[in-house]
């Protein structure tokens, strides 16, 4: 299983290969860290994000994996979305392993 160091790197690989995203987002793993990306550059500073998503690190590394379905996980609570959760949408290239 991946750290977070290691996710945010090969997120940080997809997001500069990627056209830019119009939206900031945030990956918030409660106490295991965040994962901020604004634009093309990514880190894992808290700051503000257009749409923040909330889940834990397990429930990340399934849905990265494609353990996990990511409307499955939303309507089960597993994933909580602070802005339009259609924005989210365009996050699953940059997130999928």
């Amino acid at each position: 299983m991946a750290d977070l160091a290691e996710v945010t790197s090969q997120i940080q690989q997809r997001v500069s290969a990627a056209a830019p995203l119009a939206k900031s987002y945030k990956l918030d793993f409660g106490g295991d860290g965040k994962i901020l990306i604004n634009g093309q550059t990514v880190s894992n500073d808290d700051g503000p994000a257009d749409c923040t998503i909330h889940m834990s690190w397990d429930d990340f590394q399934s849905l990265a994996a494609g353990r996990l379905d990511p409307m499955g996980a939303y309507m089960s609570g597993k994933m909580k979305i602070d802005g339009n959760p259609m924005d989210a949408l365009a996050l699953q290239p940059v997130l999928k392993g």
